[in-house]
């Protein structure tokens, strides 16, 4: 199969959170791998809600389901499977005679927007918790801010587009 032009590989919510496996997205990143490595003009796009963080989850707060959620937990188990999905295009690029860079953009969802939110209501939080604190642009990803979309080749990307008067997601009618 040849492959010309420009390509987007877009990863939907992947909610790394602990106790979940993480192997598949090793599999996604030895895909990537398989099928596009080397090719150019390359987009990887994620759509956000890579890190579930239940413990900054407002529907539990205060709730029996809560106990024992840690956030330190939720970011090591985030970051494991960034490594998992990241480590493929690393190892190819380290064995390979040529590396190769595809651009790489992340839309952060509601999901990570836990952390700013969680700052945003204690601001003793500020410092503590913090959107670095997930390795995303340690693996040369393009961090782009929830809600704000990304426009790349003519097509636009966010975790989900909102209306403006209301704030919520667009919804499909059944």
């Amino acid at each position: 199969m040849t492959l010309k032009g420009r390509i987007h590989i877009v990863i939907g919510d992947t909610q790394a959170k602990p106790g979940v496996p993480t192997a598949h997205l090793g599999w996604i990143g030895r895909y990537i791998v398989d099928h596009f490595y080397g090719l150019p003009d390359v987009k990887l796009i994620h759509v956000g809600d890579h890190a579930d963080l239940p413990s900054l989850s407002s529907y539990d707060k205060g709730r029996k389901a809560m106990e024992g959620r840690r956030y330190k937990a939720d970011v090591k188990a985030a970051n494991n499977g960034w490594d998992d999905l990241n480590e493929p295009i690393y190892r190819a690029n380290r064995t390979k005679h040529k590396a190769w860079s595809p651009k790489k953009h992340i839309t952060l969802g509601n999901h990570e927007h836990r952390i700013t939110r969680a700052c945003e209501l204690d601001a003793q939080l500020e410092g503590t918790l913090s959107l670095e604190d997930l390795n995303f642009k340690s693996w040369g990803w393009q961090v782009h801010d929830f809600l704000e979309p990304v426009d790349l080749d003519g097509v636009s990307y966010a975790h989900y587009f909102y209306s403006p008067g209301t704030g919520r997601a667009y919804a499909g009618k059944n």
